[in-house]
């Protein structure tokens, strides 16, 4: 910030520092650098997929006169076709010093470092006037520097006021960051198809640098945010959404709706302790407890044992897709909905394949029953089963599939549906290569386990509470 801060009494502070890790020197790795366009143009050569330009070799500068630096003075020996450049003497040559019209100077490195990098082009000799130049490869990624002073930079053009420009109006979110020098820094580490985290998001500028990154160089970056503030639907969320859109935004209005771009974003809102305590329903005598001795008892005694078996209400599974829990927001406590599915696939650490839409049906008797009571589905928006399907993989490698269902005061014609919908759409299907089963509710689904399958069932609700509690 060249301008520095106007409030500072002493010293106006210009510069932020930016730290960067590897978990290993030998194998840290940069990728593209943060420069301008401008300097980015001068590397017009290219070898190899890498760019570079030429660069004259002679260090030109008061402290690098020959008397100064004596091991940086020394000759280079030039074939007379200019092809060939050699530190030793050589018959026919042409003897080179680090010579030009300001003065005696010297070369940029010693005789041993000349020899080790003098192969495969990465030197020339031209001839210029009335001596002969030497110049080196200045490879593009050798540019980065600790020091970003260009105007892009600075928080206040490309960070308040493209916030300005986004949303059409000013004072959306105080200091936000340069776009710029936050795509600049994910260039440096960030491959075209990798993860960024921001553990915190604020107004969302590493989602926007990402997208725009992917749309430089059609990259597969995906980002993750994470963020508390309530201006999370203010701006964070609207951002993405608008930056999504268009590339370009002035005065709230999009500019060119051609540049938008196709993306999914998926967004969670983590229950917190204040919602934990608003949905525990405690037993008679625990609320008599809580009565006499306060939400301090309730707290501290209270929540791990007593209340164990009310932080999540089992009899809701028996309609999955309709969870709910109370939800403060603004001081004012409402039911929200809950997306108890993905909740789950968190919990286990499921990494999914596929899930399936819900599907919905009604039964009729099955044609040739496989056992006494046993149905078919037909198809039925307005039917009173519906069934949902996870397959992916756990932790331990385990292949798993997550099926979810309604389940109906009739236990009997519910396991009966669950077990048409397991063998027409999983066994049948041909993805039974599973290892284990969850399924919300107890079911009948090991009795059409096959001689030559080894997969078990596991009761969602029991998982769900024990990974719930289970200690670390």
């Amino acid at each position: 910030n060249p301008k520095g801060r106007n409030q500072a009494v002493f010293f106006s502070e210009n510069v932020e520092y930016m730290l960067e890790y590897s978990n290993s020197i030998q194998n840290a790795d940069f990728n593209d650098v943060a420069i301008n366009e401008a300097v980015k143009e001068t590397f017009t050569e290219s070898d190899n997929g890498s760019n570079y330009r030429w660069e004259s070799f002679v260090r030109a500068r008061r402290s690098r006169t020959k008397d100064k630096r004596p091991d940086n003075w020394y000759p280079l020996y030039v074939s007379k076709d200019l092809s060939v450049i050699s530190s030793e003497w050589k018959e026919g040559f042409m003897e080179v010093f680090p010579v030009v019209d300001s003065g005696e100077f010297t070369w940029k490195n010693v005789k041993a470092t000349f020899d080790e990098l003098n192969k495969d082009g990465y030197f020339k000799a031209v001839r210029e006037k009335n001596r002969i130049a030497i110049y080196h490869r200045y490879y593009e990624n050798q540019v980065l520097k600790n020091l970003w002073i260009e105007k892009k930079y600075q928080s206040e053009f490309n960070g308040t006021n493209l916030l300005k420009n986004i949303f059409g109006k000013a004072d959306m979110f105080s200091y936000p960051k340069s776009l710029y020098t936050v795509s600049d820094s994910i260039k440096i580490a960030l491959k075209s198809n990798e993860i960024v985290i921001d553990y915190f998001a604020g107004s969302g500028t590493t989602g926007h640098a990402v997208i725009n990154l992917n749309r430089a160089d059609d990259g597969n970056r995906k980002y993750i945010l994470v963020e508390m503030g309530e201006y999370f639907d203010t701006v964070t969320k609207p951002r993405m959404q608008k930056v999504i859109y268009s590339a370009d935004w002035k005065n709230g209005k999009p500019q060119n709706r051609n540049t938008g771009v196709s993306q999914i974003i998926k967004y969670m809102r983590l229950e917190s302790y204040e919602d934990a305590l608003s949905n525990i329903e405690l037993s008679d005598k625990g609320s008599k407890w809580a009565s006499l001795f306060g939400e301090e008892y309730i707290i501290r005694y209270m929540l791990p044992m007593e209340s164990r078996d009310n932080l999540l209400n089992i009899e809701k599974f028996t309609n999955p897709f309709a969870y709910s829990m109370k939800i403060t927001e603004k001081n004012e406590c409402k039911s929200r909905a809950v997306d108890l599915i993905e909740t789950f696939n968190y919990l286990i650490g499921l990494t999914v394949f596929r899930r399936s839409n819900i599907s919905y049906y009604s039964v009729k008797p099955a044609a040739n029953p496989i056992y006494e009571g046993a149905v078919e589905l037909v198809e039925d928006i307005d039917g009173e089963y519906s069934f949902c399907q996870v397959e992916g993989i756990l932790p331990d490698g385990n292949y798993a599939l997550v099926i979810w269902r309604t389940v109906t005061e009739n236990i009997v014609i519910s396991n009966a549906a669950l077990d048409a919908y397991f063998i027409t759409s999983c066994k049948n299907a041909g993805n039974n290569n599973y290892d284990i089963i969850f399924v919300n509710g107890d079911s009948n689904l090991e009795s059409l386990r096959g001689d030559n399958e080894n997969w078990t069932v596991r009761i969602t609700e029991i998982e769900f509470k024990k990974r719930m509690f289970e200690e670390t």
